[in-house]
């Protein structure tokens, strides 16, 4: 494109590139990779337990849905916001 030929516009990206970049990185990024973990982790460990008879497992099942719904919800209110 020729809009990003312009020396204004490139200059205007580097400058606030920085901002940007510490945003994805510590808003997004990192958020991601800790809710990617923690899916995988329910899913191939506790999911398998929910219908066990013990109450233990059934406790963190429930927290670990709890969690997944707060990071989802944070997720969620990024998209919006």
């Amino acid at each position: 494109m020729t809009i990003f030929d312009n020396k204004g516009v490139q200059m205007l990206i580097e400058f606030r590139w920085q901002l940007v970049k510490w945003f994805v990185k510590k808003k997004l990024f990192y958020p991601f990779i800790a809710y990617l973990v923690s899916f995988s982790f329910f899913m191939s460990t506790i999911y398998e337990l929910r219908e066990d008879e013990d109450p233990n497992n059934y406790l963190m099942y429930l927290a670990f849905m709890g969690i997944l719904a707060a990071q989802s919800i944070y997720f969620l209110a990024r998209e919006i916001y």
